[in-house]
């Protein structure tokens, strides 16, 4: 794969995490699960940029897909993957990696998801909505067409789906939430991928002595990242021929650095020449040991689409199906509104669609979804502490206000303190927010920020935990707020 230029404008895709085991879900669909480089594609104004998921322009390697996105008769955003097929019709990363020697072979781009229609962005929108967009507009503009496909997928049935992608030799396949909105550049539990190996990927930090007959080199010494460092994971000889043998080799030889780039001592059985930590591959193991090393790695391909600091193990970690955060049912009201149902209790939440961080194109939606996802942690915060609501109902580019009391307009199941205010001299009833469905009506009034006291309705006068904040004014610089933390941190540990 040709070296490829890094823009400075980009939308990062969702991601998803890893199960182990495939499941039936009525509320999930399953998709197969691509074996090549994610892709998104900006058409605008007759113009199409093409790149990967950190940004590397993919309109030199692939202009096959460009041309044919040009055809496209509206201005969108779409999210796929970009895929070479061989001689059995089936996707082959390494013919993809190589394809300036396989432009003979079919490039396809499967496009599984919208992101924009039109000039207006679709996050907001619940996934099987999105999917149903997509599919008019490819069909609209993409019909029969060879490069430009659409991804189907299937209900409920994740388990036979899963055994099909087996007996087709596939990578594995994708199980997604039919109600998910899409979460730019966050790794959530709404979308799961189910392998039909253990992959990891890894950083190539040098390669040992080749022994016998072998030539070149014997094995390649691995790591990944963890907490910025370099750990070591083990080494692998295997997945290797003769030609590939050569070929690495001689990317490694510019690389050669004199010493260990790991911190620790690390033990092989034969001589290590080490490389600077450039270079990432994807290696297919068994199991993980209990000192974080591989077992049975086999090297299978180059990453040139990945970063250093994305290599880390957490990658192979699974998330339990049920695991999943449930994040209350919705019922949907009309295009921005919905009704979240958590057992008894209903929140109305409006607007969903009205953008919160214009700049990051997060919607009012996303930060109700995120709280939901993120309650369990939250809300032991929160539970019996008066809160102070900052609203910011028009986003976080506008001014916001302070609403203290709970009003009779507050539901039934939102707990209140009545309280005397010295601000406005008077009893007012303060929101207690001890559960979820608080929380969300909360979210749905604006609150962007959570602003609880420091104490508890059981103890008001004497809190139980102390913040200071050290921000930056126009007669200050960053460095004065580091050096004031420093200041402060001292007296602390002194105390």
């Amino acid at each position: 794969m040709q070296k490829s230029k890094k823009l400075h404008d980009f939308i990062k895709p969702m991601l998803a995490k890893e199960t182990a085991e495939p499941f039936d879900d009525k509320q999930w669909l399953y998709e197969i699960k691509w074996d090549g480089y994610r892709a998104i594609s900006e058409v605008e104004d007759g113009t199409v940029k093409l790149y990967s998921r950190n940004g590397l322009s993919f309109e030199n390697t692939y202009p096959v897909v460009v041309n044919e996105l040009n055809k496209i008769k509206a201005d969108t955003v779409l999210d796929g993957e970009i895929v070479v097929l061989n001689d059995e019709g089936q996707p082959e990363f390494q013919l993809l990696q190589h394809y300036e020697n396989n432009t003979h072979r079919p490039l396809q781009y499967y496009v599984f998801d919208l992101l924009a229609l039109n000039g207006k962005n679709t996050y907001g929108l619940p996934l099987l909505e999105r999917k149903k967009l997509l599919e008019k507009l490819i069909k609209k503009n993409f019909k029969d067409n060879d490069v430009i496909k659409y991804s189907d997928h299937i209900f409920e049935n994740g388990k036979a789906f899963f055994k099909v992608s087996k007996e087709k030799n596939l990578e594995g396949i994708m199980a997604k939430k039919t109600d998910g909105l899409y979460y730019q550049g966050r790794r959530t539990n709404e979308w799961l991928k189910i392998k039909n190996n253990k992959t990891q990927e890894a950083i190539i930090t040098g390669y040992t002595e080749p022994a016998g007959s072998r030539k070149y080199f014997g094995a390649l010494v691995l790591g990944i990242i963890n907490q910025d460092k370099l750990i070591y994971i083990g080494h692998t000889g295997s997945g290797f021929n003769q030609q590939s043998l050569k070929e690495m080799w001689e990317l490694l030889q510019p690389l050669v650095q004199k010493n260990s780039p790991f911190r620790e001592k690390i033990k092989t059985n034969m001589p290590v020449t080490w490389v600077k930590p450039k270079l990432i591959c994807e290696i297919k193991f068994t199991e993980v040991t209990n000192d974080g090393r591989l077992r049975h790695p086999i090297f299978l391909h180059l990453r040139n689409d990945k970063f250093l600091k994305e290599v880390t193990m957490a990658n192979t970690k699974t998330v339990k199906k049920s695991d999943v955060k449930k994040t209350g049912k919705e019922e949907k009201v009309n295009e921005t509104d919905k009704i979240f149902s958590f057992g008894k209790n209903k929140v109305k939440v409006s607007n969903l669609n009205k953008l919160y961080f214009p700049d990051d194109e997060i919607t009012k939606g996303d930060v109700v979804k995120y709280y939901m996802e993120m309650g369990d942690y939250i809300l032991p915060y929160l539970k019996g502490r008066p809160e102070s609501l900052m609203r910011t109902p028009g986003g976080i580019d506008q001014k916001g206000f302070f609403h203290k009391d709970a009003g009779e307009d507050a539901p039934a199941f939102v707990k209140s303190k009545k309280l005397f205010s010295e601000s406005v001299k008077k009893n007012i009833d303060y929101i207690i927010c001890d559960n979820q469905p608080t929380l969300t009506y909360m979210n749905n009034l604006g609150c962007i920020e959570i602003n609880p006291w420091h104490s508890t309705i059981g103890s008001l006068d004497t809190p139980d935990y102390l913040i200071i904040d050290i921000d930056p004014s126009e007669h200050n610089t960053f460095e004065q707020v580091i050096e004031a933390a420093n200041v402060v941190k001292s007296i602390l540990d002194k105390a």
